[in-house]
């Protein structure tokens, strides 16, 4: 299995020979968790907040989340804030989802073989069913990073958590990669291929698993603390913390805490593409 990391949506490729996990982890992705958590019954990702509005007089009773600039359009019901909905409840209803860069990352990888959506909080999980998937079908996996200011912009949040899903899929393929640390010789410190049944890891897989091991003192077993100090000097972070949102930050780097693995098309927390309106013929 050959494992890719695009750093940004455009990068990703022969995505229909590929299995994709998309991350927006600060923060669509992670609310994205958050919002199955709460009992949705299914998210419609839309492209814009014009095109939200327009699919949700066709679902009965559809909650609105999404935002504009890090705030909450007008007449949507929450923001793309996940800790904003750790107290929401609401159970079997469907919700209309549209943000920045996460749910335009998630429909850019439409075309891949199986779509999941991955973040910390479930990147355990998550890495576990996206390997399983692909391995069962005989393809290739590719990590999706959102990045910042519509898919333009690199974001060294998401690549940390790519890099976490790299350490995962290492794990899965029965492998280990020696330790490196970023204070270590360069040239010395190269790992050699990892010694796993049949995955090979590309150039960009590589550096994710680098800068994630750069920030972590186990990668094994990386603590939630050592990810939220990178993570409040990201862009993303410093704008959160401009806007007073310090929490999401802390909640979006939470790991391991979820077991929820939303999958586009289908599974226990399924996504929908907002253009498919055959799906809101409901009964």
């Amino acid at each position: 299995m050959h494992l890719e990391v695009a750093f940004l949506p455009r990068d990703a490729t022969n995505l229909p020979q590929r299995v994709a996990l998309v991350i927006d982890v600060i923060r669509a992705t992670s609310t994205l968790d958050a919002i199955f958590a709460a009992g949705a019954r299914e998210v419609v990702l839309a492209e814009s907040v014009a095109q939200a509005r327009a699919v949700a007089t066709q679902l009965p009773d559809a909650v609105l989340i999404g935002e504009v600039a890090g705030l909450l359009p007008p007449g949507f019901h929450f923001s793309n804030s996940p800790l904003a909905l750790a107290d929401a409840h609401f159970p079997g209803r469907s919700v209309v989802f549209t943000t920045t860069n996460g749910t335009r990352a998630l429909r850019a990888a439409a075309g891949a073989a199986g779509v999941w959506s991955a973040c910390l909080r479930n990147g355990r999980a998550v890495a576990e069913a996206a390997w399983h998937d692909a391995n069962t079908r005989g393809l290739d996996l590719s990590i999706v990073c959102a990045g910042r200011a519509h898919g333009l912009q690199q974001g060294q949040d998401d690549v940390i958590c790519a890099g976490y899903l790299v350490e995962q899929c290492i794990r899965l393929a029965g492998g280990t990669v020696a330790e490196w640390r970023p204070d270590d010789d360069f040239r010395a410190s190269l790992p050699p291929a990892p010694p796993t049944d049949g995955l090979e890891l590309d150039d960009s897989a590589w550096l994710a698993l680098r800068l994630y091991r750069s920030v972590v003192h186990d990668p094994a077993s990386p603590t939630a603390a050592e990810i939220e100090r990178v993570f409040r000097v990201t862009s993303v972070g410093e704008g959160l913390h401009r806007l007073g949102l310090d929490g999401d930050t802390t909640y979006c780097s939470q790991i391991d805490v979820s077991e929820r693995v939303p999958l586009l098309g289908g599974g226990p927390h399924p996504l929908v593409l907002a253009d498919a309106l055959e799906v809101y013929e409901h009964a």
